[in-house]
């Protein structure tokens, strides 16, 4: 979808331009790329816990004393590279059309064992807190401190395209302060995952001395996806030199609207075999004895109605009034937008007693970062 939106409003820009050629005496080309380091704040997910339960019995088992300690397991997101893009074209003194946007991914991955989170001297059982629901580990005579595998990971994409008018309210030798209004669109997509692994293993379980074993997979997969957001803009720009520097600033509001796809697909998959061989190994797979494939799917549309803002700071030096090169900083908020819908299993595992699929919550995320650029003039 991106393509297609940057092309028509490319032709738009293209096609205005042409049609003023004759009235226009002044006509100058602008194309300005900044790649930027962005950090992206408000997206920190609390996906679970490991746990450790203890128990210590005291004179004689008459008294208990108990309790977990719960260390938590956080995809926090970290900082990744992007771009920031605009083009425009003047018409006289006072008026430009063009367009301007940005892309941005960014992904925070976990892959860890349940023992890498042991911080403190506890001894007990552990386990991992997921879905709102603590699995310790199973029963396996094999390993007993086999660690429990986990993985959970967040991935974020945006992009934006903004089709602007802009006039210029009030220019010096200088120093010039300009207007614009544009139509912005854009795609918005996030996703979530969570699994853990678990395995079970007792000697001698089936007929003829053969062992039991289960592997157990528990994972849930979920997706937000803007189709296509799109609303009216405003900003405005400020410009300024000096000794032959350069120093830029704007701010931009935009109101969009959407509908945010939601779905959800939670799986838990039980394969159970038959291992032949001597306790404490090696074994032999004997087969497959039986797999249960237990799974769990959410899907919905909501309407959505956000917020966009972005503020700019840039230095930059002139060439030969024809090249310009340059630093900055910048701040992309995006305010009340649904992300990711999470599975809970506050009881049992079964649907009557609660599990099922929750709404995301509501979010205000924050991209910011540093960023170099290179324009261009013509």
């Amino acid at each position: 979808m991106r393509k297609p939106v940057l092309f028509l409003c490319g032709l738009f820009v293209t096609f205005f331009a042409s049609s003023t050629a004759a009235q226009e005496k002044e006509r100058k080309w602008h194309g300005e790329i900044e790649a930027f380091r962005g950090y992206v704040w408000g997206n920190d997910v609390h996906v679970g816990d490991f746990v450790v339960y203890s128990e210590e019995h005291i004179k004689l088992f008459r008294d208990v004393k108990y309790g977990a300690y719960y260390f938590p397991i956080i995809t926090k997101p970290g900082g990744s590279f992007g771009m920031n893009y605009e083009a425009s074209y003047k018409l006289g003194k006072r008026w430009s059309v063009g367009i301007s946007g940005m892309s941005f991914y960014n992904k925070v991955a976990l892959n860890e064992a349940s023992g890498a989170l042991l911080l403190c001297e506890c001894v007990g059982d552990y386990g991992i807190h997921f879905w709102d629901h603590t699995l310790f580990a199973l029963r396996n005579e094999a390993n007993p401190d086999a660690p429990i595998p986990y993985w959970a990971s967040n991935e974020l994409l945006l992009w934006t395209a903004n089709s602007f008018l802009r006039r210029t309210l009030k220019e010096g030798n200088s120093s010039r302060l300009s207007l614009g209004l544009g139509i912005k669109v854009g795609n918005l997509q996030n996703q979530r995952i969570e699994g853990q692994r678990h395995e079970a293993f007792i000697y001698d379980y089936f007929v003829g001395g053969l062992h039991f074993m289960n592997q157990v997979k528990l994972q849930s997969v979920s997706t937000t996806r803007f189709q296509l957001f799109g609303g009216p803009s405003v900003g405005f720009e400020g410009e300024a030199r000096l000794w032959g520097f350069g120093l830029k600033a704007s701010a931009e509001q935009a109101f969009l609207f959407a509908d945010a796809y939601n779905k959800g697909h939670w799986t838990d998959v039980d394969e159970i075999h038959a291992m032949a061989g001597p306790q404490g190994g090696p074994f032999e797979d004997a087969g497959v004895m039986a797999v249960y494939d237990g799974e769990t799917k959410f899907r919905s549309t909501q309407k959505m109605v956000f917020g966009a803002t972005d503020l700019k700071l840039k230095i930059n030096r002139s060439i030969k009034n024809r090249l310009d090169f340059g630093a900055g900083a910048f701040i992309s908020m995006i305010s009340g937008v649904t992300l990711a819908p999470r599975f809970s299993v506050p009881g049992e595992w079964s649907v009557g007693n609660g599990t099922a699929w929750v709404w995301g919550e509501k979010k205000n995320i924050t991209i910011a970062g540093i960023s170099l650029s290179a324009a261009v003039k013509f």
